[in-house]
């Protein structure tokens, strides 16, 4: 049996803060894509285990760095959120993602990863990140 037809989603849908609706209207993002609108309610709930599988280009780094984001603490100083990713091309990506959706909520991502000289890495992990 197939599901019925879902009633069209907005960002707005989510409830979230307006610095991080700002964001995503700044990005041009109207509607959420079918992952995200799977993911972001589940990921704003209860501390869950998540494992979200998708094509490329559907919007998967926002579906789990728009929940992400909402609950960072800019006050709380040291690393809240530790991702992983299995090449250096990925990992700045994300970073790039996470800093275009939280550019108003003064929080910020940085790619770290082997290859390259750890001294810049460093001194922007003791800047805050």
């Amino acid at each position: 049996m197939k599901n019925p037809p879902s009633q069209a989603l907005s960002f707005s849908d989510f409830q979230l803060s307006s610095e991080l609706n700002r964001a995503i209207e700044a990005l041009g993002y109207e509607n959420p894509t079918p992952i995200q609108a799977k993911t972001i309610p589940l990921l704003m709930g209860e501390p869950t285990d998540f494992l979200g599988l998708a094509s490329t280009g559907t919007g998967k780094t926002a579906a789990f760095a728009i929940p992400i984001i909402e609950n960072l603490n800019p006050r709380e100083e040291g690393v809240q959120t530790l991702i992983l990713c299995p090449t250096r091309e990925l990992a700045r990506q994300i970073a790039e993602q996470f800093n275009l959706l939280s550019r108003f909520k003064k929080t910020k991502a940085l790619a770290i990863y082997g290859g390259s000289g750890y001294a810049g890495q460093l001194r922007a992990l003791k800047e805050g990140v």
